[in-house]
């Protein structure tokens, strides 16, 4: 089984004077909060979530961005964003076989 990860529909990115909200409008209301503040990293991945991914896949899209990163560092970075995201209801999350 592969889970895979992307953003849900209603829900969008915001940059001002560089900080970065998540925004729902009427349909992502129904699954998280209205607002959300993230940091530039979590901007990279929320982005990179616009088509469904794995946590591998986000954890080398970041490896290409910060190359002097601790591998380990972005893992775990990666996998928190994407347990909190999923439950706070940002993401969705699909099984599939493969």
């Amino acid at each position: 089984m592969t889970e895979t990860y992307r953003q849900r529909e209603g829900v969008f990115l915001i940059g001002v004077c560089g900080e970065y909200l998540l925004a729902a409008d009427q349909k992502g209301r129904e699954y998280c909060p209205y607002l959300t503040v993230i940091n530039e990293t979590s901007a990279v991945l929320w982005k990179h979530l616009a088509q469904p991914r794995t946590e591998r896949s986000c954890v080398e899209r970041l490896r290409e961005e910060y190359e002097d990163a601790d591998a380990e560092m972005l893992r775990d970075n990666v996998h928190e964003f994407i347990r909190r995201m999923t439950e706070n209801g940002y993401l969705t999350a699909e099984r599939t076989e493969g």
